[in-house]
């Protein structure tokens, strides 16, 4: 069997493997089994691995079919991981929680849309990633990662993991939802994930973890469907791949999207993006870096250790410039910042969340089997009746989940929040810019206001992996945003800068999980 580096294996060199006959997908799934085994109780990114018995038999059918010439995809054998509000059918062996033991023991009515097309390729599942509880959506100043299941995901690039003390999207952070979706992945406990990113859930944690991801469209019901997916709002939610490189995120995207909604998806897919992945005619509009960064305490959720901004803001600096010798267009934009397109929050995407939670969730728990919770009310009084488990010191609180359930907003004022939103983060905003300013994408810093702003209009967002910060070597990136249905030029964007910037650096994984409290 050919030796394989987790850390650094992607999608792309593991099918090229089984395609020379040095492994089989069998031989695949226990490598990663077992390094899951070694690894994931302290890292906890990994919240439940399916049954031995049932993966070794995906697989060995998989591999009996590789052996008859009836591959069903690229991504044919390949280990994988969804987090844990993707429903996977009982028979896969794993709970679909979200991250809370309301949903332990409850029986979903089959796979995910998006698991069923990922089967439908051949992949592999084998486990269920950890995730902030009910994908962030729980209360106020949780540490982003955590959940009452499988406790506190880590970094496996921060010595000590995540510090208490730090705030809860901190430079120690994994940052979140979809914390256990990126760490999995660079902790190489599988080639690639999915995750979900309502606001930020995608961008991210794969801004910290060196990924590459894209959040699909979500304007008009989205390109990825979301049903059996546990949800915030139907209307800002979608799943997304995570992966090592670009490859994998296309071939990955072209497997997930669903056809009759593939507006703007190339004839040869979106891995025909690949084929030049040069700069050329790509013309790019950025950002100033500092203005949109988060808010430190107490107003916002991120801390910034003395130098750590001043290195990103550099940095990025030095990537725009280094872009003006490449692409065909390389300027300025002047993109209002969300506080701006929020009135200061009093028009932010919150309320909006806050109506749709309630009617969103309580759909998806009335097409469970069975279930411990049927409502939000008795969501909250289940936390209240498992404090200790659900409700911990440091994270001891449900706000909003109270603010869902105590919402008095009306449905004209849904619409009318909405409407504003979307015009002007969206026609008023994004697609202004492109348009008025000839460029294709905007970007700017990965973890920032720059999610909410494209979360606002529907529009897709990437991330571009950049450097590691001084402070603790925590990865950070670049975002692109561009008009919806242009999801393929955002890939064109990511392989471009594949081909021309450093490759990512493979986390340090020994010393950091020695560091880890057992």
């Amino acid at each position: 069997m050919a030796k394989i580096d987790v850390l650094t294996a992607t999608a792309r060199d593991l099918q090229d493997q089984l395609i020379a006959g040095d492994v089989t997908s069998k031989e695949l799934v226990q490598i990663y089994l077992e390094h899951i085994s070694k690894y994931n109780d302290r890292f906890r990114g990994v919240l439940s691995v399916a049954p031995t018995d049932y993966v070794y038999k995906v697989a060995d059918t998989l591999d009996q079919e590789r052996g008859m010439g009836m591959l069903r995809g690229p991504l044919h054998g390949i280990p994988i991981l969804l987090k844990d509000n993707i429903a996977t059918d009982p028979e896969m062996g794993m709970d679909t929680t979200a991250g809370s033991l309301a949903l332990s023991g409850s029986v979903v009515p089959g796979n995910a849309v998006v698991t069923q097309r990922l089967v439908d390729a051949g992949l592999i599942i084998i486990g269920k990633a950890s995730l902030s509880e009910w994908a962030y959506y729980k209360g106020e100043n949780i540490p982003c990662g955590w959940n009452a299941v499988s406790g506190q995901a880590h970094s496996p690039y921060i010595v000590g993991g995540v510090d208490p003390n730090d705030a809860p999207g901190g430079q120690t952070s994994p940052g979140g939802s979809s914390a256990g979706s990126a760490t999995s992945v660079a902790a190489g406990f599988a080639p690639l994930s999915i995750g979900s990113e309502t606001c930020g859930s995608l961008t991210m944690p794969a801004d910290r973890a060196a990924l590459y991801t894209i959040k699909p469209t979500t304007l008009d019901g989205g390109i990825v469907s979301g049903k059996g997916v546990i949800p915030i709002s139907k209307n800002f939610d979608s799943t997304g791949p995570m992966t090592k490189c670009v490859w994998d995120e296309a071939v990955c995207l072209d497997a997930m999207v669903e056809p009759s909604k593939a507006i703007g998806k190339p004839e040869g897919g979106y891995v025909s993006c690949l084929k030049d992945p040069s700069w050329g005619s790509l013309r790019i509009g950025y950002v100033e870096p500092a203005p949109y960064y988060h808010h430190e305490p107490p107003v916002g959720f991120a801390s910034f250790p003395p130098g750590t901004k001043e290195q990103m803001v550099a940095e990025i600096n030095a990537a725009y410039d280094k872009l003006k010798t490449m692409a065909a267009t390389v300027k300025k934009v002047d993109l209002k910042t969300y506080d701006e397109t929020s009135q200061n929050k009093t028009k932010n995407l919150w309320g909006l969340l806050t109506y749709d939670f309630k009617r969103d969730l309580e759909n998806y728990f009335a097409e469970l089997k069975e279930s411990k919770v049927k409502s939000l009310e008795e969501l909250v009084k289940f936390n209240e009746d498992h404090r200790e488990q659900e409700l911990p010191p440091g994270k001891d609180n449900q706000a909003r989940i109270l603010d869902s359930v105590n919402s008095k907003m009306t449905q004209q004022e849904y619409d009318d929040l909405l409407a504003y939103n979307r015009r002007v983060c969206g026609r008023e905003g994004i697609d202004k810019i492109l348009a008025d300013d000839g460029v294709d994408v905007i970007i700017g810093p990965a973890d920032s206001q720059l999610y909410y702003i494209a979360a606002a209009a529907g529009s897709p967002i990437a991330t571009l992996p950049l450097g590691y910060i001084d402070y603790n070597g925590r990865p950070f990136a670049l975002a692109a945003m561009a008009s919806p249905h242009q999801d393929a030029v955002l890939i064109r964007v990511q392989a471009a800068w594949e081909a021309t910037f450093p490759a990512r650096k493979a986390p340090p994984l020994d010393e950091v999980y020695a560091s880890l409290k057992a």
